[in-house]
């Protein structure tokens, strides 16, 4: 099982390894992982110190945060029919 960005990141791995990029080169693909590291760590930093609370309650990519997108969503759905 794996995240989307890693897919995006194995699927990169493996164009670039048939356009015959050199394995340095191949390498530097894990800036890829690193930035969406980067960006996870902050949102989650700022919504355990309060910013963004007022319009999501949870960290998103918690499983309360995912739950809760699930019945916005669900709720967004019953009320465009």
């Amino acid at each position: 099982m794996l995240s989307t960005i890693e897919a995006i990141y194995f699927a990169a791995w493996e164009v670039a390894h048939q356009q015959h990029w050199a394995l340095d080169r191949r390498q530097s693909l894990v800036n890829i992982l690193w930035i969406f590291g980067l960006q996870r760590a902050v949102i989650k930093f700022r919504y355990e110190s309060g910013y963004g609370h007022s319009v999501i309650p949870y960290t998103p990519f918690s499983e309360e945060g995912k739950a809760f997108a699930r019945k916005l969503r669900i709720r967004t759905e019953r009320d465009t029919e």
